[in-house]
């Protein structure tokens, strides 16, 4: 993705513009060896990555299945930050302590001490005095003692704010803490496709399934790291079979990560494809959903759930699927 300059104006302001990210969670990796370490274990290139930076990243088994994809940035020496959905962080952090070995590596949840939000330019037009410093490109990264900030990846303007939770308070004004806003974060994410593993759909795709090449999430460059020969085959041999794609469709419920899509009913009707997210906006309309879909099958009538249930549409994407 471009690493374009951001402007505070917005195209649409959303409301409110502050939120609890109560949905996602943090990891901290710190000792000697954590850089090597987590460069082996991850798809992009750690050692490459500046201070002053965050980077999209994954973590795959051995034949490439995703057991998450996330955040990662450098703290301090040796001192490293990992923020992915919920429900993900017991399974890496389990597998990263499978491979440790007699590294000098500690792999923690920080879910206890800090606090994740997310906030917009809006909030900024709202509050002159906002005690965090923010950056300017995505996943640019600033540090403001005690707060961390990062520029979330995507077109719209939007940040991540890490807080220890002693001090979070110190972020509104008015002496009430956000609400959730962890659906609309979602939502958002999906009309940018940017797309997330969550715990219902762990290990069901490759990274270029979820189009992370498109996204600067993967190291072509880099040496080995698990499931990296399942990676490279995919660009060396143009095998990239499942791409994922921006669809909408009208839903009594909610579909869930993992739900199938299929071919329209008919003769030739079968699962081509499994639903990544789907979040429905605030001020109503149909469902929005990321599916990662047979390349083959995408341009056909699709289906979300079973042959004949609810009717897809398909939405543009903000890159270009190649």
């Amino acid at each position: 993705m471009e690493n374009l300059e951001l402007s505070l104006v917005m195209s649409r302001k959303p409301d409110p513009s502050i939120y609890a990210l109560d949905d996602w969670t943090i990891l901290g990796v710190t000792g000697a060896d954590a850089s090597d370490f987590l460069h082996g274990q991850f798809t992009n290139d750690l050692l490459a990555l500046p201070d002053n930076r965050a980077q999209l990243s994954a973590y795959c088994m051995p034949k490439g299945q995703m057991i998450a994809n996330f955040l990662v940035w450098r703290r301090s020496e040796n001192q490293y930050r990992i923020v992915l959905p919920s429900g993900l962080d017991e399974a890496v952090l389990q597998r990263l302590q499978l491979f440790k070995l007699r590294s000098d590596v500690e792999i923690e949840s920080l879910a206890e001490s800090f606090s994740l939000f997310g906030v917009t330019g809006p909030y900024l037009e709202e509050n002159p005095e906002f005690p965090v410093e923010l950056p300017r490109s995505p996943l640019s990264k600033m540090e403001t003692d005690p707060y961390t900030a990062i520029t979330w990846p995507g077109e719209r303007v939007r940040w991540l704010v890490i807080s220890p939770r002693d001090a979070a308070s110190t972020l509104w004004e008015d002496g009430k803490a956000p609400d959730s806003g962890s659906d609309l974060w979602r939502l958002w994410d999906i009309e940018d496709g940017i797309a997330f593993v969550r715990a219902e759909n762990r290990e069901q795709f490759v990274p270029q399934h979820l189009n992370l090449d498109l996204v600067d999430a993967i190291s072509f460059d880099k040496g080995c790291y698990p499931g990296q020969e399942v990676v490279a085959r995919m660009k060396y041999r143009g095998q990239v079979k499942f791409r994922t794609y921006r669809l909408s469709g009208n839903f009594d419920e909610i579909p869930v990560p993992g739900d199938p899509i299929h071919l329209s009913e008919g003769p030739d009707a079968r699962p081509c494809g499994r639903i990544v997210d789907a979040r429905v906006p605030p001020d109503g309309g149909p469902c929005q959903m990321l599916a990662s879909v047979r390349a083959a099958d995408a341009s056909q009538p699709l289906r979300a759930q079973r042959p004949d249930g609810p009717s897809l549409e398909p939405l543009p994407l903000p890159y270009q699927l190649t």
